[in-house]
């Protein structure tokens, strides 16, 4: 089980399979938050903010959703690259995964796909903001959108004239 927290290199340390609710900040240079074959990971009310690094998910146990009624300035967000980290996103639904939360990328390019496992499927509870998206696959891809799970930027202030 994995702890909120701040983490370097590779991500998921060992054979992690959950992630506890909270805040994951992850540094991790060139080895990236990469998921495949078999490996499994899930985790709901979760922020994973990438500091740097890329995303490869080509795994078909993935179950992710983002904080709900935890933090208002955050509430929504499953994945966000930080400023200044343009790297790629990869998923790929080998299996029957979720995802439910905003996808915050605003320089990368996020490539997604549908495997090629007869009859599963990868579901896509999301909004992505990204720069580029590239879809492709051999199955079924779905992407549904429900605005009261994604996130909301803060609306900025304003000065108003009055008489």
């Amino acid at each position: 089980t994995l702890n909120p927290g701040n983490y370097s290199g590779a991500f998921p340390p060992g054979n992690q399979t959950i992630m506890n609710p909270g805040i994951y900040c992850i540094d991790a240079g060139n080895q990236g938050f990469s998921l495949s074959g078999g490996q499994t990971l899930t985790g709901s009310n979760v922020l994973i903010y990438m500091k740097s690094g890329n995303i490869s998910w080509t795994s078909g146990g993935i179950r992710l959703s983002a904080m709900q009624g935890v933090n208002d300035e955050y509430d929504g967000l499953l994945l966000y690259l930080a400023p200044g980290n343009c790297r790629d996103i990869s998923i790929t639904g080998n299996g029957t995964s979720r995802y439910v939360g905003t996808i915050l990328a605003p320089c990368s390019l996020i490539k997604l796909a549908g495997g090629s496992s007869t009859g599963n499927q990868n579901i896509l509870e999301n909004q992505i903001i990204s720069d580029r998206i590239q879809l492709s696959g051999s199955n079924t891809l779905n992407i549904n959108y429900n605005a009261q799970q994604q996130w909301q930027p803060p609306i900025p202030p304003a000065i108003q004239l009055t008489q």
